[in-house]
């Protein structure tokens, strides 16, 4: 056996994502977690490379988060005709977790699920961040749908 076979053999032999296998995407993951976490992107990449426009996207699915949210901005750019960089996200938090009660996607912008606060928690009534339940650190936020909207100019200050 080499060398890199034998490292890799006693890498799965700890329970450890191999040094080969890294180059999918950076993660801190153990073995067991990574590969779940792999099968979940590679179903999330498939499912939207067969179906087309998702009504829930995944957004730590994704190697590159912050090139999809652009990529939101700049298709909402071109419909509307204002420059990408006269553009924000307006964020609101929707009412549930489960996508399946998603039946179709917004208009303009995203919705996107699986993200998560930690040591606080979302109280839907009052739509605000509370503290979390006791021993709970990491808490899923409910579907986030992320708008583009045209930025507000702030009034200028008189001098």
């Amino acid at each position: 056996m080499s060398e890199e076979v034998e490292q890799e053999m006693m890498a799965l032999s700890t329970g450890k994502v191999p040094e080969g296998w890294k180059f999918a995407y950076p993660s801190l993951l153990p073995l067991s977690s990574w590969v779940q976490d792999v099968k979940d992107r590679v179903d999330h990449l498939n499912k939207w490379g067969m179906e087309g426009s998702l009504n829930v996207y995944w957004l730590g699915g994704l190697t590159y988060p912050s090139g999809f949210l652009t990529a939101l901005l700049q298709q909402f750019s071109r419909k509307s005709g204002i420059s990408i960089d006269a553009l924000n996200f307006d964020i609101s938090v929707q009412a549930t977790t489960d996508e399946t009660q998603v039946s179709q996607p917004p208009r303009e912008g995203a919705y996107v699920n699986k993200m998560y606060l930690e040591g606080a928690a979302w109280q839907s009534e009052h739509q605000c961040l509370r503290d979390p339940d006791p021993m709970k650190l990491y808490v899923e936020m409910p579907i986030v749908h992320f708008k583009p909207v045209a930025r507000r100019r702030l009034p200028t200050e008189a001098t």
